[in-house]
């Protein structure tokens, strides 16, 4: 591997620093080759410093004097370690996202020809979005309320690109058919009743789906309906002044 380092700046945050062009950023002086700064205010740098970084900033990069063929852009990260940011560098020639890790090295491969826009000197940015976490079920439960009601609940997190819930019956845990349609509120707690379950087992699951369309399905949840306890008599009417008398339901 014969990379060779062209040329590279630096950004440097600190609560103390100012976002305005001062005496603690430095102004990029031309290299006779491949030059790669950091354009913020209408001025070239080498080194910006600025205050912490936050959700919505971004960093335009300038880049000039560079030849046909391919290359890689190093990040390299020092305490920059955020729970809540996600650094994506934008590609404007390629149209192409890629997130960048703050915790870590990351290495993004590009090529330069002639073609229309490719050696544009502000082809490269990274904005600074909210880390998206994936979406989870955190509890599903089912609950028999009454004689005849069971009530599908579940908690999840994360909902933020959810569009909508589906809870879904079964009778044999093989077909399951939606009772309800819910929208995604972002409340992050969703109940739904059922009344047309069958005496014995009962199966539920819970349908999410987001808004690009991608489907999740919870964990599934059993209730067992033994039927209402009482009694039976037959014959009815009573022939002969005898009958038989039936109980029925739990022990």
């Amino acid at each position: 591997n014969n990379n060779v380092v062209l040329d590279g700046n630096r950004l440097v945050v600190e609560p103390v620093y100012s976002d305005t062009i001062d005496a603690d950023d430095a102004t990029k002086w031309p290299n006779s080759s491949t030059n790669f700064g950091i354009w913020h205010h209408h001025k070239l740098l080498s080194v910006e410093a600025r205050p912490m970084l936050k959700v919505g900033d971004s960093i335009q990069f300038n880049i000039n004097r560079i030849n046909n063929g391919n290359y890689q852009l190093l990040f390299a990260p020092q305490n920059l370690t955020h729970e809540n940011l996600q650094p994506v560098l934008v590609d404007r020639f390629t149209g192409t996202e890629t997130a960048i890790s703050l915790a870590d090295s990351s290495w993004v491969s590009f090529s330069i020809s002639n073609e229309a826009g490719s050696k544009a000197a502000n082809r490269f940015y990274i904005y600074f979005g909210k880390k998206k976490y994936p979406f989870a079920f955190v509890r599903v439960t089912a609950t028999k309320t009454c004689a005849t009601n069971i009530q599908a609940g579940w908690q999840v997190a994360n909902e933020e690109d959810m569009e909508y819930y589906e809870p879904e019956y079964s009778s044999d845990d093989v077909n399951y058919t939606a009772i309800k349609k819910l929208a995604a509120t972002g409340s992050g707690q969703y109940a739904a009743d059922h009344t047309g379950f069958m005496k014995g087992n009962n199966f539920y699951r819970i349908k999410a789906v987001a808004q690009d369309g991608k489907i999740s399905f919870s964990e599934k949840i059993s209730v067992t309906d033994e039927g209402q306890a009482g009694f039976t008599a037959s014959p009815n009417p009573v022939l002969d002044k005898t009958f038989n008398l039936q109980y029925t339901g739990k022990q």
